[in-house]
């Protein structure tokens, strides 16, 4: 199963040993996680990339990196939309943010399986790292119990939340504007569906990467719950130093490529009014942070198999002694998640959203020796035995209208439906 290379060890802050193994063929990380996988599994992965990670377990005992003090070697997790709100029982497991060091790991790059397994000195140290990595890889040998070819034979689906509700958000929002308290507010929406089984993580996850190669594909488990969800929307990533992230905001359903309505979408005020607003707060918010920004002038469309958006990549270098999490605190929340002015934008979500956010359309990703990549978790379902809440939002600017901005959260959530529905 491996090839003959031993494991390295490598000595981190509070004597934490890592081990490495190369395997000897490319393994799928839902295969291993199917194998391996636990209470606390981690998933990540653009099909379109061949990059993928794939984690399990937790390491305890090891602190939370700081901003600025990013410590050496992998940590996977992520964080809520809005820290400040104590979750409902709805996210119960899930923290406010969680950056740990996974017991065990697989990393996928350039055709290449890299198998990790981590413990303190407490817990052993090498000699539990090299007993882990047998371990795992006899384990990855067996054929799994757990078959991934049942499906959901009934559902039941319902909003959470009234359209009238959603009306007199929108236009309280839009009086906001008008008023000059707001430019731009993102409302969010969620729906539930029950299913007579419960639903299988890796069986969605493995739909949604097969029908979103060009998407970040996530999933993240705390105890009996689990995050999964096919993202467009990056929002930091680093490597060597260089940082790259995007403005991906304005909407509209699906067309073909180069045609008349990518000209009208390109060409529609609101839709770039919309865009501008989180491309202009980009720009304002990395300034202090990095040197050499580049920024296109004008938007290109970001096709998926769903919708179409508005999108600009943006790249910096990151100044000295700075990270991906300072990157990531100035960041987050965006305008394409969140509103501005942020305080006043984030204190109208919290009056006028039927739904607590969670971690949906806050932060999931990986730190690894100073680089790393967060995305938003957009375009996703909180999965919680045999119920599945969909989640998704629409930005609100001057010209938006109720009814068009509630079938784009219609239009989004559709990603989602065909995965758990199997459409």
């Amino acid at each position: 199963m491996t090839a003959a290379i031993p494991a390295g060890l490598i000595r981190e802050p509070r004597f934490l040993c890592v081990g490495e193994r190369v395997l000897d063929r490319a393994m799928d990380p839902l295969d291993f996680l199917t194998c391996v996988g636990d209470e606390r599994a981690f998933y990540f992965e653009r099909p379109a990339d061949g990059v993928s990670i794939a984690a399990a377990g937790v390491v305890p005992g090891i602190e939370e990196p700081d901003r600025g003090q990013e410590p050496a070697g992998l940590r996977v997790g992520g964080f809520a939309f809005d820290r400040s709100r104590a979750p409902d029982g709805q996210w119960s497991g899930f923290p406010d943010a969680s950056w740990s060091v996974p017991r065990v790991a697989l990393l996928n790059r350039d055709g290449e399986s890299v198998l990790r397994v981590a413990a303190t000195a407490d817990e052993g140290g090498g000699a539990r790292v090299e007993a882990g990595l047998d371990e795992v890889v006899r384990r990855l040998g067996r054929p799994t119990s757990a078959p991934e070819s049942e499906g959901v034979a009934h559902y039941q689906m319902e909003a959470l939340g009234s359209v009238a509700h959603w009306k007199a958000a929108v236009e309280a929002t839009l009086a906001d504007i008008a008023a000059g308290r707001l430019s731009k507010l993102v409302l969010a929406r969620a729906a539930r569906i029950t299913a007579d089984v419960p639903w299988r993580r890796f069986r969605i996850a493995r739909r949604l990467r097969a029908a979103h190669p060009g998407a970040t594909v996530f999933a993240v488990t705390f105890g009996t719950r689990t995050l999964v969800g096919a993202t467009p929307e990056r929002l930091a990533r680093l490597d060597d130093r260089r940082l790259t992230t995007a403005a991906v905001a304005g909407t509209a359903p699906p067309a073909p490529i180069g045609g008349e309505e990518d000209r009208a979408f390109l060409a529609d005020q609101k839709e770039r009014r919309e865009h501008a607003v989180v491309v202009d707060e980009l720009q304002r918010r990395l300034a202090p942070l990095t040197t050499d920004l580049v920024v296109p002038e004008a938007p290109a469309i970001l096709t998926t198999p769903a919708l179409r958006h508005l999108h600009t990549p943006i790249s910096a270098e990151l100044r000295a002694g700075r990270g991906l999490l300072d990157v990531c605190g100035e960041l987050h929340p965006s305008p394409a998640v969140c509103g501005l002015p942020v305080d006043f934008a984030k204190e109208a979500l919290r009056e006028r959203e039927q739904i607590d956010r969670g971690w949906y359309a806050g932060g999931i990703g990986w730190l690894d020796e100073g680089d790393g990549e967060v995305v938003v978790p957009l375009r996703a379902a909180l999965l919680d035995g045999r119920v599945a809440t969909l989640y998704a939002g629409a930005g609100i600017v001057e010209g938006s209208r109720w009814e068009a901005e509630l079938e784009e959260t219609r239009l989004k959530m559709r990603v989602m439906q065909a995965a758990l529905l199997e459409l």
